[in-house]
Formats: structure tokens, sequence, C-alpha cells
């Protein structure tokens, strides 16, 4: 049993030959099949028309894999070599950050991070830059700092998680198994204590609920909101509307706003459905992003010669007209 596990987890052989090319061609298939709901990239009109259990298996599933994306890259770039002279990154960690500095900076990002989660500070915020005395300038200014922040957050998580997870497993290394880097005992886990596992998990789904936040902050920064115009045969038609459940008794489910305790819902069988149409809204720092559909005014100045002497003669052939 562990020999076939070992054989398909060593790369060298679990991604050549015949098992390399069955992992290509079910991830190939998958991806190219239209209604696959486990493709990365949906458009939002296709994801309001998923049914619940679709979109939360798409949840679940992208979670599980940029979680574990995200958590080897760490654990990759802060891997330890056995000689101990390329880990730079445990380096900088261990010479640059002592205990008190990490709580220091651990209470400072958390209590940043929470602030800006927190939708009474997000008001009051967007009440704030949505204000006259506040240039769009400065707005934009505002969503680069914060993005900043955001970037310099998931790196000293990304860094800290990594450097322990590598101690972890050079500490539980009882066993003396041969290895150039301490990330390549993540490929013979299964000859490591279970403790150790368990320890690596904890600290995996640790590391996903600190960087849960930062989705949030970014959606305050910017996101889009789907509304929906529904036409019925009959004539009649429901335009402005969320839709909160796209499957109901072979229905749709729309209301006036994204909550669910709204009392104005309506519930539209598919089969009296003409046609739906859909706008998208843009969000930034909390209010609406109201798009000009004005083309802007162009003056003479702004013309060269060429459309001048055209402006000329097409005014000079109504004078005509008009004589």
């Amino acid at each position: 049993m562990w020999d076939v596990w070992g054989a398909l987890i060593t790369p060298s052989i679990g991604f050549s030959g015949f098992v390399g090319a069955i992992i290509i061609a079910v991830v190939t298939t998958v991806y190219k099949v239209k209604n696959n709901p486990f493709r990365f990239f949906i458009s939002l009109e296709e994801t309001q028309y998923m049914s619940g259990w679709a979109r939360l298996f798409r949840t679940i599933y992208l979670s599980i894999v940029i979680t574990i994306g995200v958590s080897l890259y760490a654990i990759y770039i802060t891997t330890i070599d056995h000689e101990y002279k390329y880990a730079w990154a445990h380096k900088a960690m261990v010479a640059w950050i002592n205990p008190i500095s990490m709580l220091v900076a651990l209470s400072v990002l958390i209590f940043i991070i929470v602030l800006l989660c927190w939708e009474s500070a997000q008001k009051k915020l967007s009440k704030k830059l949505h204000s006259q005395s506040v240039t769009k300038r400065q707005r934009s200014m505002f969503i680069i700092i914060i993005m900043i922040f955001i970037l310099v957050y998931g790196l000293f998580f990304s860094a800290l998680y990594g450097v322990i997870v590598n101690e972890c497993l050079i500490k539980a290394n009882q066993r003396n198994i041969e290895y150039s880097h301490s990330f390549q005992m993540l490929f013979k886990i299964h000859l490591l204590d279970s403790l150790i596992i368990g320890q690596i998990i904890a600290l995996t789904i640790l590391y996903y609920i600190a960087l849960i936040p930062t989705i949030k902050v970014s959606k305050f920064l910017g996101r889009s909101e789907l509304i929906v115009n529904i036409f019925l045969k009959s004539g009649k038609s429901f335009e402005g509307k969320y839709v909160l459940n796209s499957n109901v008794d072979d229905g749709i489910l729309i209301c006036d706003s994204l909550n669910i305790f709204d009392q104005n819902k309506h519930l539209i069988p598919k089969m009296n459905i003409d046609y739906v149409s859909f706008k998208t809204t843009y969000y930034s720092l909390g209010k609406e992003v109201v798009q000009s559909s004005i083309s802007p005014l162009v003056t003479l100045s702004q013309t060269n010669d060429d459309e001048k002497a055209l402006l000329k003669s097409i005014l000079r052939a109504k004078d005509k007209e008009n004589r």
C-alpha cells in the first residue's frame, strides 16, 4: 500500500508517464466542459443561475485549491536546507524579528484588518471619503495604501506560516529521513508521526482563517453586483431586481435587495419568463460608481486643422441648403 502511495507522491513518477497522462487528461477535460461549475473563471450572470449546491461545492472547491496552492508556495519559499546555507527567509525571520516585535506586529496587523472589516468603520470611512472635501485622487491614494497593507498582511502571515511548518517538519524528523530541503519532507509525510500531520492541518486552517478578512476588505475597496430585469410572456416585467435563488420549485426567487429578510420578494415560474437582461453595478468604498454615458464636449481648441476645415465645409453646405 505504502509503496504505491510513495510512487504516486514522488514528483518524478507521479507527474510522468501513465499517472501524469491521467492527471493532465482529467484536468483538461474538466476545464473545457462549458457547464462545469468548478472552472476558475465564471461570469457573474452564470453564477446567478447556479443551484445552491453547485455554488456551495464551487466555493468549497476553490477554497481548498487556493488554500493548498498558497500554503505549498509559502512553505516552499521559506524552506530550510539541510546545511542551512540558503534558508534566506528563515534567517531573515529569526534575525530581524524577536518574540516581542513579532507579538507587536501581529497585534497591529490584526487590529487594523479587524477595524477595516468592521461594518460601522466602513460606513464612516465611506462617508468621509465621499465627502466634498476629499478629491478623487485622494480616494485613489487611500485604495492604493490599503492594497499595499493587504499585500504586507498576506506576506507576513505567509512567511510566518511557512517558517513554523518547516521547523515542525525538521523537528518531527525522528526517523532521520534524508532530505536536502525541508519542503521535500511533505512528499514523505506518511513517514512522520501522525501528530505532525495534525499540527500542519491545524496551522493551515489558522492560516486560511487569517487570510479571510482580506477578502472582505478587498470587497470594500471594489466589488460588483448583478441586477436583473425579467420580462414575462404576458408583457409584465420586473426590473432592477436581485436574484436570491435561481431554482426554487422550478422558479426564480427575486427581491429588491440582497437581504434575505426583505419582505418584498417574488417567485416567478421559469416557464412564464420570456427573457432576462442583466446590468452590472460597481461599488467602490461603499458607494455606487456612477458611469457617465454622456460623451465629453469637444471644443475647437482640441481639433486640428483638417478637422476645422471639414467642420467649416459642413457648415457652408448647410448654409447653402437653408438658402
